[in-house]
């Protein structure tokens, strides 16, 4: 992986700066991804994916104001690309020059690191989608991005693969006919203590 330890170029605004991310922020960038989650603008990230690019050390900038965390962009390196994961920026500091600053750092930020490249992937209108058409980056349309989240954890998968069992959609579950007295049995009998340990413990319930 290409060196990040060059200084990212100071970007200021009217009320903010940007520099870049440090372990301490860990927190405050956590609770700033939390207030935007579910904006209808928010870019798409998953907070796994944020921790684990910021523990990682993947470049990573931050907008502050004072003490105040108030925009970031976080981003990962593949080879000589950069890969822009998330941007967000506090609700109450839009259309301040904010997205363009995050951008405009986070470029110099994967320069440093040897990037020949750098790419996003937004939704029109989303969180960005301007910053980087003013830093001069080129829009693709008529794309659609195709994703699903994984349901269980690997401790849950070892537990089905020795049950023999198979992961099936939950509206193929709902979809089979008849049967609701068999598919009661096995969600009170089967799924409740798999999923729910301490309660079935509490009641004296053990898969059979």
């Amino acid at each position: 992986m290409p060196s990040t330890d060059q200084p990212t170029q100071r970007v200021t605004g009217r009320g903010w700066r940007v520099r870049d991310f440090h372990a301490p922020d860990l927190e405050r960038v956590v609770l700033l991804y939390e207030l935007t989650r579910t904006l209808p603008d928010s870019t798409p990230l998953s907070l796994v994916a944020l921790i684990s690019a910021l523990r990682a050390g993947q470049p990573t900038v931050i907008a502050v104001s004072g003490d105040d965390i108030v925009g970031f962009a976080v981003t990962e390196l593949i080879e000589d690309r950069g890969r822009l994961l998330g941007l967000r920026i506090h609700p109450n500091w839009r259309g301040r020059g904010l997205g363009s600053g995050l951008v405009h750092a986070i470029e110099d930020r994967l320069l440093h690191a040897g990037v020949r490249r750098i790419e996003a992937l937004l939704g029109s209108g989303q969180v960005g989608e301007e910053a980087l058409l003013n830093r001069g980056f080129e829009a693709t349309r008529g794309l659609t991005l195709f994703s699903k989240d994984v349901p269980l954890t690997p401790d849950e998968v070892n537990v089905l693969d020795a049950w023999g069992g198979e992961l099936i959609d939950e509206r193929e579950w709902d979809a089979i006919a008849g049967m609701v007295e068999l598919k009661a049995l096995i969600d009170d009998r089967l799924l409740c203590p798999l999923l729910e340990p301490d309660l079935a413990d509490r009641y004296g319930l053990a898969v059979p």
